[in-house]
């Protein structure tokens, strides 16, 4: 029997603090990266979560291309849940409604953020996301990087 103290009750509230901050800066991790023809500074959540499920191919009148990351990339998981709201299995049942559905494809999935960053580069009109700790290889390859708003 598991004898409940005012220590532990602390102890539980504590680990739920550290789970809300650690989400909460998860989310500030993420950062949306767009190839220098993109004439936009700035995404709102809900465009970037338009454009990544196919419900919209255009931001401000600008045509985008959206490219995503494999599964198993940090970032993805971040996008995932910060910005379209669903879980992995939710965003993998989305895309087979809209495939039987005749409509949207899913977005091209890079393997690794460093090709994600080679293709956004090259590709006019694309936007990706990627972790802040890598928001310096955008740069340098030449890259904008998107507030999200």
């Amino acid at each position: 029997m598991i004898k409940i103290t005012k220590k532990t009750i602390a102890s539980v509230m504590l680990m739920a603090g550290f789970l809300f901050v650690s989400g909460v800066s998860q989310a500030a991790e993420l950062v949306m990266i767009a190839n220098p023809s993109v004439g936009l500074s700035s995404i709102s959540a809900k465009d970037a979560k338009k454009l990544f499920l196919g419900k919209a191919k255009t931001v401000n009148g600008e045509k985008l291309k959206a490219i995503g990351l494999a599964e198993g990339q940090p970032a993805r998981d971040l996008f995932f849940s910060n910005i379209l709201k669903m879980n992995a299995t939710e965003v993998k049942n989305h895309w087979v409604t809209e495939s039987l559905k005749g409509g949207a494809k899913p977005p091209k999935s890079m393997k690794t953020v460093k090709s994600l960053i080679k293709y956004v580069g090259k590709k006019k009109g694309a936007i990706g996301y990627i972790t802040s700790d890598k928001s310096g290889d955008a740069t340098a390859a030449g890259l904008k990087t998107l507030a999200i708003n």
